[in-house]
């Protein structure tokens, strides 16, 4: 598997702003090489090296609080917005997250990018995902609980940027899915 550096970015910057940390139990040296250079949004970037940064950034800067990967996604947003101009539909806050839902699978090559599946239903006012990782016990559940809630704060604040108001999130572990659910006024 592969991903795309718009994947990678903003947990890069967060790794160099706190290089004084210790990465040392979840980053491989390896993955110091790509960190140091610079981060191409169309480029492709080692799937493993994803993973190892998304753990890491939870673990080390998170303190293992997946609320904090949930305000991660939120920051992710912006960026996203950014590179990918026609995302953000204004006062159509179920259309912006469906158009990143599908947007996000080209983010990744590989048996990921056809494996990583959803189902995705709206109505007024609400948005339910249903979100399966690709190959959760792979990566372990917590990776793919850590990928979730950051794939939650997208969706929540997404919303936001289109004009919705109270948005809100919930996320539930379903045994093999998750069920990420976006409300709005």
């Amino acid at each position: 598997m592969k991903v795309k550096g718009t994947v990678i970015t903003d947990l890069v910057k967060i790794v160099r702003k706190e290089k004084h940390l210790n990465w040392g139990d979840y980053l491989m040296p390896e993955d110091w090489e790509v960190i140091n250079d610079d981060i191409m949004a169309s480029a492709w970037y080692p799937g493993e090296l994803f993973y190892r940064l998304s753990y890491a950034v939870f673990k080390v800067v998170g303190g293992s609080e997946l609320e904090i990967c949930t305000t991660f996604g939120k920051f992710t947003a912006h960026n996203v917005a950014q590179t990918y101009k026609n995302l953000i539909v204004p006062g159509d806050p179920a259309a912006s997250m469906e158009r990143f839902i599908e947007r996000r699978k080209s983010f990744f090559s590989g048996d990921y990018a056809s494996s990583e599946l959803g189902e995705v239903k709206s109505g007024q006012g609400w948005l339910r995902f249903l979100y399966t990782n690709a190959e959760p016990s792979v990566k372990g559940e917590e990776v793919a609980s850590v990928i979730a809630h950051s794939v939650a704060g997208v969706l929540q604040e997404l919303a936001s940027m289109t004009g919705a108001e109270d948005v809100s999130s919930g996320l539930s572990d379903k045994g093999g899915f998750f069920e990420i659910n976006i409300r709005w006024k």
